[in-house]
Order: structure tokens, then C-alpha cells, then sequence
């Protein structure tokens, strides 16, 4: 009887670090797999976005330039009406290198 309890701890005991064995791995696995689908993924949407910012140039006749109340820049497409907004800060330097191209035009200097 007591070979038998023996036996059936010895036998649970197995299993448990088999099963610990697999935990682990299984875990380890799992991340790395995970780390490669979001390194893949971020890679891929990182080059999406790169390829689509500067797909072609824009110029003065085909669209229109504004600056709001909150100093953001809109470019707004004169065919379409479609416009982006770009941040205050870009906003503010474009219309400082208009303002300057006005000031030299209206001075002469």
C-alpha cells in the first residue's frame, strides 16, 4: 500500500515538473511570438505611413493654404474642398516665411 502512495506521489510529482516544464516554454513561446508579430506589424506600419506622407508634391495652384484661430496649418485641396490640419507650431512657421515674403516685397528689403 504504501509503494502505491509511493508511487502515485512520484507520479504527480512528474507530472507537475512536466507540466511546469511546458508552462514555461509555453510562455516563452508565446512571447517571443508575440514580439516578432509586433515588431513585424510596426515595421510594416511604420513604412505605410512613410511611403504615403510625401507621394507627390503640392503646389500653390492646386491648393490653398490657411491658418486658424488655433494657429494650425490647413492645406485644403481647391478641387475637392478636402484640407489637413498640421500642428500650431508648423502652422506659425509658414506663416512667419509668408509674412517675411511680404514684408520684402511691401519694403523692398
Amino acid at each position: 500500500m504504501e509503494n502505491q502512495k509511493n508511487f502515485a506521489q512520484q507520479l504527480i510529482e512528474k507530472a507537475t515538473s512536466l507540466l511546469k516544464r511546458i508552462g514555461t516554454v509555453a510562455v516563452l513561446a508565446s512571447a517571443l511570438i508575440a514580439g516578432f508579430c509586433i515588431g513585424y506589424y510596426y515595421e510594416l506600419a511604420l513604412n505605410k505611413v512613410k511611403g504615403e506622407a510625401w507621394r507627390e508634391a503640392k503646389t500653390l495652384q492646386t491648393t490653398s493654404i490657411a491658418v486658424n484661430e488655433n494657429e494650425d496649418l490647413l492645406i485644403i485641396d481647391r478641387k475637392t474642398g478636402v484640407y489637413t490640419i498640421y500642428s500650431d507650431s508648423i502652422g506659425r512657421v509658414i506663416f512667419n516665411i509668408y509674412a517675411q515674403k511680404a514684408y520684402v516685397n511691401a519694403t523692398g528689403h
